[in-house]
């Protein structure tokens, strides 16, 4: 029996300062469009910036055990089986898993990036146990 492992990762309080200035600069984007341009643009400029970066902003939920991987957001869920995952990689306490299938239009690299793993030597043992 393999352990599972649960975590939450907030990338906005990660990022505080980057998140921060992002966020001014769409609003400040969003207000002139808004004022200047046509209310039509400002919201088409919201959703524009902030629905491809919801992760950003949004906690993540992630979940790994034997069954496969979790990844989930309040507004998604997204389940990927191992069966599916080509390889992966262990970066500065992050996953990166690469699978072979799933793209998409909007998403334009099959990379999955996992933030802030909690044991990332159990992680990486769980990896290659599931990674055939």
């Amino acid at each position: 029996m393999t352990k599972e492992y649960r975590w939450t990762v907030y990338l906005f309080k990660k990022y505080l300062t980057r998140g921060i200035l992002i966020s001014l600069f769409s609003l400040f984007l969003i207000v002139f469009a808004y004022v200047y341009i046509n209310p039509f643009l400002a919201v088409l400029a919201f959703l524009m910036i902030f629905i491809p970066n919801m992760n950003f902003f949004l906690p993540l939920r992630y979940t790994l055990s034997d069954e496969g991987i979790i990844i989930e957001t309040p507004l998604n869920v997204k389940k990927i089986s191992w069966d599916n995952v080509k390889g992966y990689k262990i970066i500065r306490g992050g996953l990166v898993l690469n699978p072979p299938s799933g793209r998409s239009l909007v998403r334009r690299s099959k990379t999955i990036i996992i933030y802030d793993v909690p044991d990332v030597e159990g992680v990486r043992i769980l990896a290659e146990e599931m990674i055939k």
